[in-house]
């Protein structure tokens, strides 16, 4: 009786909100993760996936102990691992720039906020300059960092290679 479709008696007549009403739409169900009706809460979901992170760099370091037992580096398991640990160290390097990046637009939102209480009028930085900044905080950062001549090398030669094909 519940599923069953909607039968209309024939002896009298039935309005169409009485059909409608048969059938009540159900609720979808959704995972709470991906919930649309809550706001999203980053620190929450940092906080809670963290875990991630550090399995991460647990599995780095594991595959490197497991690299030093491989005998022959030239073979398909060595390049399998050595894959992996690459696409490990991307990942927890891609999430590093990421903080960084959002650290670096707080700061640029709370340098605006401090000047809009001096009296200075309110000013919007577009998209494309923060991206630029954060860009050039990359840039300053590995100038600095322990990879510093051959990235600036690097960076150089691409530089030439964009000159020499206009």
């Amino acid at each position: 009786m519940k599923d069953e479709p909607f039968s209309a008696p024939t002896t009298k007549p039935v309005s169409a909100a009485d059909v409608n009403q048969t059938f009540p739409r159900s609720e979808r169900k959704r995972d709470p993760r991906f919930d649309q009706t809550q706001e999203f809460d980053s620190k929450a979901f940092h906080n809670s996936y963290k875990f991630v992170k550090e399995i991460r760099e647990k599995e780095v370091t594991e595959l490197q102990k497991e690299l030093k037992t491989i005998d022959d580096r030239s073979s398909v398991k060595a390049k399998r691992v050595m894959d992996k640990i690459n696409t490990n160290r991307q990942k927890i390097g891609n999430v590093k720039s990421f903080e960084k990046a959002k650290e670096i637009k707080q700061k640029l939102k709370m340098k605006e906020n401090e000047a809009v209480k001096d009296g200075k009028q309110k000013f919007h930085m577009s998209e494309k300059r923060i991206e630029e900044v954060v860009k050039a905080a990359r840039f300053h950062d590995k100038q600095n960092g322990s990879m510093k001549r051959k990235f600036i090398e690097k960076k150089y030669e691409e530089m030439d290679k964009k000159f020499m094909r206009r």
